[in-house]
């Protein structure tokens, strides 16, 4: 690497240590001169007497130069390694401070952000199926505190189990209250009858029906529901659902379920 590309590589080094451009070829001069006047540093840096003497100060406040009081006024550089040296620590200070600070505010943000949530308007919303209700779900278990009832089909309570074995474990854990409601239609008994294994847990508790429910979905902690807008598995079909956060649908789902779930078999033979 030539000389001119050193220098500006050097340069470069210093500005994204946190110097301007003006007081890094200032600096950069100056180590390179050794002791030198104003003088002499204008004229190898082309920068205006004025300006050095402005800057000066602040590279003096830096460590990175000395005044030294003569006739003319010398300056004394700190070598470019201990300079760099320097520099690089007041970096990684400001960047710490930084990060706090980062910190700091997204824990703000957190907090206004929960604190929106429970004074925002009550919402109604359409949401995808199939996959993309699968990771809604997957999230959904795992910011859930309290409760989680739900009312499906015994193929898409499977598919759940499936491919959110990970969530269901971690709801098991923080011993989450899961009551679901399992729809078992006459073309599915068959199947159900040689698979009725599930994913065990004192937390977890099911009941079976054979007549077909007013509808399918689940509420959790009592403060959103899903509903879905088809009976034909609606996990696998991949129909739309319908959330809501609205106190009266989440009632009026909660009440249907409290009913179903007195009527439900506690067995399915």
């Amino acid at each position: 690497m030539n000389k001119n590309a050193t220098t500006k590589q050097t340069i470069q080094t210093l500005k994204l240590l946190g110097l301007t451009s003006c007081q890094a070829k200032i600096y950069f001069t100056l180590a390179t001169l050794g002791v030198s006047p104003v003088s002499k540093i204008s004229a190898k840096s082309n920068i205006d007497r004025a300006e050095i003497y402005r800057i000066m100060p602040k590279l003096q406040k830096l460590g990175l130069v000395e005044k030294i009081l003569a006739i003319p006024i010398e300056f004394k550089p700190m070598s470019l390694k201990n300079g760099l040296a320097i520099l690089l620590k007041d970096k990684n200070v400001e960047n710490l401070k930084l990060q706090k600070e980062v910190k700091r505010a997204i824990m703000t943000c957190k907090k206004d952000n929960r604190k929106t949530t429970h004074e925002q308007q009550k919402q109604f919303s359409i949401t995808p199926g199939k996959d993309a209700h699968l990771n809604w779900l997957k999230n959904k278990l795992k910011s859930i505190h309290k409760t989680n009832d739900a009312i499906m089909t015994w193929s898409d309570n499977k598919r759940v189990e499936f491919f959110c074995e990970k969530e269901i474990q971690t709801v098991n854990e923080r011993r989450i209250k899961t009551r679901i409601i399992i729809y078992l239609p006459e073309k599915e008994r068959n199947a159900a009858s040689n698979n009725q294994q599930f994913i065990d847990s004192p937390c977890i508790q099911r009941r079976f029906i054979t007549n077909q429910p007013d509808v399918l979905g689940g509420v959790f902690d009592n403060e959103e529901v899903v509903i879905a807008t088809t009976f034909n598995n609606p996990l696998q079909s991949g129909e739309n659902y319908f959330w809501s956060s609205h106190p009266t649908v989440i009632t009026l789902f909660q009440n249907y379920f409290e009913k179903l779930w007195k009527e439900a078999q506690i067995k399915y033979i």
